[in-house]
């Protein structure tokens, strides 16, 4: 996972503030518990945070890698820190100019200025003796209104927290890894972009968000940007997602699949195909089970099982138009870099759990540039290729439940006539639907003649377990030898694991359709004809217990071949979102229709979510594992 170049404050305030980011990367990262233990990708400034001794595999931002445990931060050598820094302040000039190591010129922004001498970088914070004092002290980034040499040029602490963001300037400490035979490297903490590490169930919740705050969050003011970014589970607007398909093995159900996500109307219910890559016969049928897990009330007109028989060595993955392509392994990017010039390649190669993300803290709300979180990725095209499949692994962060229920939160106590308005007036829901896409969806761009065109826009991506999407592109208008494909989105709300293009993938064979043979609650209810065709008459899950249980009959597989199965689900589901204190409409209605609000809102609220964490840091409140 890659941390944004303009975290600022927020981010690079985490090793120096001890409360800072644990509700936050909590509702990023925590919360995305282990299915299968396998290697969660964290930024490199929460790598600190782990245990010593816990295994730990580092990705530099050249693309290489190395592993060991982690040691703790170790100084780098003082002799060496002062190259490090004259080299960085050379690269940087002329367009940016950072004071040397030594005598400087401080303003904060309480208007207190001194002479100090600056002595280097640390996460969050500058190290400093002020005048003739031997002893050293620091001073927070965020305070920074000006550090300059007198008679010199200045930069402010936002700026110089994104250049160490970037990797530009270097941090006095490195992190210590220690290998199996007992030796140490100190890695350079400024040059890792992000680390990895296997867990078992709950244990990234332990390692990375154990310090959570005692008591301080008691509730939520549903209209404060401050809170709009807390821990999502424990928030009455937060944990909404989608339905949650499962399918037996022989540890258990297994989640599979989550159709529907940002289906929240039934006036125009979606319908969404998800790959069931795991489901097998048993006793000649397949079973799955459809559970609400989730603080909303989902409404399900038809379930329909998909089966594919193929050629061996691809999978039937499903396109946003719901169109089926059979996908074989493809091309991994050649290159591929975000907006910093960052090496994304190794996280994008394969489905791994090593993930893309640009988190929003630090970004300026006004500038466009800030606003986006881009990745130019590049693939070796095959000559005469005419046509190419994008095969796309991804899935939403827990902030996308809390975005949306902040969002919905702003109607107060008119929320359930809200729903009621929207639902009879198609051009308002269209209107929040091309809203969201605007924003907040990510958008496939390729690179053609006659520049960027758009291939695609992402959405019902599910949140709790990877989902896959097929981006079918046409390369007739795209000349040379490399395919350039650009993703465009709002920072922190996806998580991409992997990205190939196959040049041989064609239309899937003709998909035989299941309907349930059975489909029983909990209670022994048969529901089969609500679920059976698409009919307006629906099964409704109540939050957080409803379930559903579902078996069809499996067919013979064909001779010779191989066998991929799809959920098809149709219906809508409705956050419970509290509702109270007064509407906001107008600040509602701007989100909706000015393009560029809901991000600004989106990343002032992410900003001061953030600050109000920092000033409870600062207050001395206790933080309790």
């Amino acid at each position: 996972m890659r941390a944004s170049r303009r975290l600022a404050r927020g981010l690079v305030g985490l090793l120096s503030v001890p409360l800072a980011g644990c509700t936050f990367w909590g509702w990023l990262i925590g919360h995305q518990a282990d299915k299968n233990a396998a290697p969660k990708t964290v930024p490199p400034l929460e790598v600190v945070r782990l245990d010593k001794g816990r295994g730990v595999e580092l990705t530099l931002r050249d693309g290489s890698q190395v592993s060991g445990r982690f040691d703790g931060l170790e100084p780098i050598p003082q002799s060496q820190y002062r190259d490090r820094w004259k080299e960085s302040l050379q690269a940087l000039a002329p367009a940016t100019l950072v004071p040397g190591l030594g005598a400087a010129q401080l303003r904060t922004k309480g208007g207190k200025e001194s002479e100090v001498t600056l002595v280097g970088l640390l996460p969050g914070a500058l190290r400093i003796r002020t005048g003739r004092s031997a002893t050293v002290g620091a001073v927070t980034l965020d305070s920074v209104a000006t550090l300059g040499v007198p008679g010199g040029g200045s930069i402010d602490g936002a700026t110089l927290a994104r250049l160490a963001q970037e990797g530009r300037l270097p941090f006095l400490d490195g992190v210590a890894l220690k290998a199996k035979d007992g030796t140490r490297q100190v890695v350079p903490l400024e040059s890792v972009r992000s680390g990895s590490f296997k867990h078992g169930h709950g244990a990234l919740i332990g390692a990375l968000t154990g310090l959570a705050i005692d008591g301080l969050i008691v509730g939520l003011a549903i209209h404060s940007e401050e809170h709009m970014f807390d821990d999502v589970c424990k928030q009455p607007n937060s944990c909404t997602s989608c339905p949650t398909v499962y399918s037996p093995g022989g540890d258990g159900w297994r989640l599979e699949a989550e159709p529907l996500g940002g289906s929240l109307f039934a006036a125009d219910e979606a319908t969404d195909r998800a790959l069931l890559a795991r489901v097998a016969p048993r006793g000649g049928a397949y079973r799955v089970e459809v559970r609400n897990e989730m603080r909303e009330v989902e409404h399900l007109d038809r379930v329909r099982l998909l089966v594919v028989d193929h050629a061996p060595g691809v999978e039937i993955v499903p396109a946003m138009s719901g169109a089926l392509f059979a996908v074989g392994p493809g091309v991994a990017p050649s290159r591929a870099v975000d907006e910093t010039g960052a090496n994304l390649a190794p996280l994008l190669a394969n489905a791994d759990g090593h993930e893309w993300v640009e988190v929003p803290v630090g970004r300026d709300p006004d500038d466009p540039a800030s606003r986006r979180a881009t990745a130019l990725i590049e693939f070796p095209r095959l000559p005469g290729a005419g046509t190419g499949v994008l095969d796309l692994t991804l899935r939403s962060t827990e902030w996308g439940m809390a975005l949306l229920g902040n969002v919905f939160g702003l109607q107060g106590r008119e929320l359930e006539a809200f729903w009621g308005r929207l639902e009879a007036d198609a051009e308002r829901r269209h209107a929040l639907r091309r809203a969201w896409a605007r924003e907040a969806l990510p958008r496939i761009q390729v690179f053609a003649r006659d520049g960027w065109r758009d291939a695609g826009t992402l959405s019902h991506v599910p949140t709790l377990v990877n989902g896959r999407r097929a981006v079918p592109i046409d390369l007739r208008d795209v000349d040379g030898t490399t395919l350039r494909v650009r993703i465009d989105t709002m920072p922190g709300l996806w998580l991409f694991d992997r990205v190939a293009v196959d040049y041989a993938a064609r239309p899937a064979p003709e998909a035989r359709v299941l309907g349930p043979a059975s489909a029983r609650t909990p209670d022994g209810a048969d529901v089969r004809s609500l679920l059976a065709d698409s009919d307006d008459r629906r099964l409704t899950l109540a939050a957080r217990s409803g379930r559903v249980d579902l078996a069809f009959d499996a067919p013979a597989l064909a001779p010779g071949s191989a066998r991929s199965v799809l959920i098809e689900m149709e219906g809508y589901y409705r956050p419970l979102v509290a509702a109270s204190g007064e509407p906001q409409r107008e600040l509602f209605d701007r989100l909706v229709d000015e393009p560029g609000a809901l991000t600004r809102y989106v990343l002032a609220g992410a900003e001061a979510s953030t600050q109000r964490l920092e000033r409870l840091a600062s207050a001395g409140h206790a933080v309790a594992r």
